[in-house]
């Protein structure tokens, strides 16, 4: 299951075994690539599977005019999807655009 998230909850996924998509609703890649992230997500249950949308949060990369230590800057998200694996507070992969079900089971292997 995707479990939907805020910008106060990243810390906690950062800590763990986990995949966070940064997506927005208008987003026609986001959503093409949303039932696949779901299939892995029920399948790898070790492994937090999260979604975060960009405009809700505020947490494009053009934000971070908005002052310094925005979520924005930190994730400097500038295109959707953008997706990041953390392991223990460490990024362990970070990309972005559509990703098939292939390339999303490669980067489930880097965690």
């Amino acid at each position: 299951m995707i479990k939907k998230a805020n910008k106060n909850d990243l810390d906690f996924y950062k800590n763990s075994k986990s995949i966070i998509m940064f997506s927005v609703l208008w987003c026609g890649e986001c959503v093409m690539v949303k039932p696949i992230f779901e299939k892995l997500a029920n399948e790898f249950t070790d492994i937090n599977f999260v979604e975060i949308d960009v405009d809700e949060f505020e947490l494009w990369k053009e934000d971070v005019e908005k002052g310094p230590h925005t979520s924005g800057e930190e994730y400097s998200i500038t295109e959707v999807p953008t997706f990041i694996g953390f392991n223990n507070n460490e990024v362990k992969f970070r990309t972005t655009n559509f990703k098939n079900e292939k390339e999303l089971r490669d980067l489930i292997s880097k965690l």
